[in-house]
This record gives C-alpha cells, structure tokens and sequence, in this order.
C-alpha cells in the first residue's frame, strides 16, 4: 500500500499545476485512497482464491479438506473488513474530488461521475484481471482516470493536453502490466505489447521539440526504461519482476515529461519533484514487493 501511495506523488503535482495549492492537499489524500483501495480490494479477492491456492500447495483430498477449514474460517471476517475498507476508501476519494470541484466552482456532478468511474474501474479490475486478457488495459485506464478526475475536479472539463498525455501514459501502462502478468512465470510469452512503451517517447519528443526544458526529463525516461527492458533480455540473466519494479518507477518520469511539457510558469520546479518521485518509489520497492 505504501508504495501505491508514493505513486500518487504525480497526480498531486498535477493537481499544484492547475488548481490552487491549498485545494490540491484533499484531492491528492482522496487519489492516494483510490491507490489503497485498490490494493485492498485486490487483498479481498485474493482471499477468494486462497482455497485454489492452498490446495494447489499442499495437494490431494487432504490438501483439499485442509485448505477448505481454513478458508471458511477466515474468509468472512477478512473479506467482510477488506470489503468496507476498501469502500470507505473510495468514497472517500471521491467526496475529495466533489468537495475540490465545489471549491473550484465547476461542475460537481461531473467530478463525482469521474470518481465514481474510477471507483468501478478499479473494483473490475481487481474482481476480473486474473483471467481477463484485456487486463492490462484495464489497469492502464485505472491510472488515466487520475489524470481526468484531476481535470474535472478544478478545471471542469478535460484538454486535448490533458487526454493526449493520458493516452501516453496508458499505453505505457500496457505494456507494464502485461509484463506483469509474466512475473510469476519469469517469461514472455510474446514481444508484441511491449511496443506500447514506445508511445510516450513519441509524444514526448513532439513536445521537446517546442518546450526544451522536456529534453533531459525525457532523456531520463529512456534511460530508465531501456535498463528495465535490459531485465527482460532471453537467458538465464532474464527478471522480469525486476523489469516490473523498474517500469512502476517510470511512471514518475513520464509524469515529469508531461510536466515540463505543458509550459507553466511552474513546471521546471514541479517536473523535477515528479522525477524525484521515481526514487521515491524504488526506496518504498525495497518494504514493499513492487508487483
């Protein structure tokens, strides 16, 4: 959980970007809620499969009937706890977003919606990514509606920048989390996904080419990627869950690319907080499994 909340650090230096600082505290609590809930709702419906589990682990009818007694034993009061946690948490997110839009003046309504829209994308993708093959599009859009719900929340409404930058970090998105899906395995089945990666470095070089301060942010980002994709090379040196950790911290890169990008009076300031947010979440990798 705490390295989800570190990487939330972007979608506050967003919110700083567009709206008033002291509004910018409650939505960014509100967007690091969204990330525990998320982990918490994935801890629900893992108890869920604990029986499949356990069962697979110790094997025959005994293994069976163990794992069984187990469960029943637990899965009430843990899924019952995971369950208002997680509830809680995201209504408290959204509440933020509602309560920021009001400040700002905009549409409330739409900021709830846009809560509310997270909220279910990320309880489908906890209840269904084990056997959705579509998944890692599924967690793409869970972080891309940070992005939205931000924009909604203080300004209203949602710039071609805004989505444009959010379509890069899906994609990239994409392609960690099919790699994800690899980890337990330590193999790649196909190559194909990972050429999401790629979209960012596009995006970002169109926006070097008319804000210079993008260039060393975006030289950082593939720097960072290539060592991680460098983890997912064939053989017996091949991690891909050290490719994976690698790839979480990217995020805070391709944040600060979009940040110097956008031209604020601000952004060489808070584009370099957003990088320093990838060290941040490799230090909470070392507590914290980054899967």
């Amino acid at each position: 959980m705490i390295s989800r909340i570190a990487r939330t650090t972007p979608a506050l230096i967003l919110a700083l970007s567009i709206g008033s600082a002291a509004r910018a505290w409650p939505l960014a609590l509100g967007l690091a809620l969204s990330s525990v809930a998320l982990a918490a709702i994935g801890a629900r419906f893992e108890i869920d499969r604990g029986r499949q589990v356990l069962t697979s682990a110790i094997g025959g009818a005994a293994g069976y009937l163990l794992a069984t007694l187990l469960h029943e034993q637990t899965r009430g009061a843990l899924t019952e706890g995971w369950t208002r946690f997680a509830a809680a948490a995201l209504l408290a997110a959204t509440a933020a977003l509602g309560a920021v839009a009001r400040e700002e003046h905009v549409s409330i309504a739409k900021a709830l919606l846009s809560g509310a829209a997270l909220a279910a994308l990320i309880v489908f993708y906890d209840a269904y990514h084990k056997q959705n093959p579509l998944s890692p599009l599924v967690m793409g859009a869970c972080r891309v509606m940070i992005y939205v719900a931000v924009a909604v929340s203080v300004k209203g409404e949602w710039s071609p920048a805004v989505l444009i930058g959010a379509g890069a970090l899906w994609c990239h998105l994409i392609g960690l989390t099919y790699a994800a899906k690899q980890e337990a395995f330590n193999r790649l089945t196909r190559l194909w996904p990972l050429a999401f990666l790629a979209v960012p470095f596009a995006y970002g070089v169109w926006l070097a080419l008319r804000e210079p301060l993008v260039w060393p942010f975006l030289a950082a980002l593939a720097a960072w990627v290539l060592r991680a994709l460098w983890f997912l090379r064939s053989g017996a040196g091949r991690s891909v869950p050290g490719a994976v950790v690698r790839l979480i911290a990217a995020i805070s890169l391709l944040d600060a690319v979009l940040i110097a990008g956008s031209g604020a009076s601000s952004a060489p300031v808070w584009a370099l907080v957003a990088a320093l947010g990838c060290a941040l979440t490799r230090m909470f990798q070392r507590y914290v499994p980054g899967t």
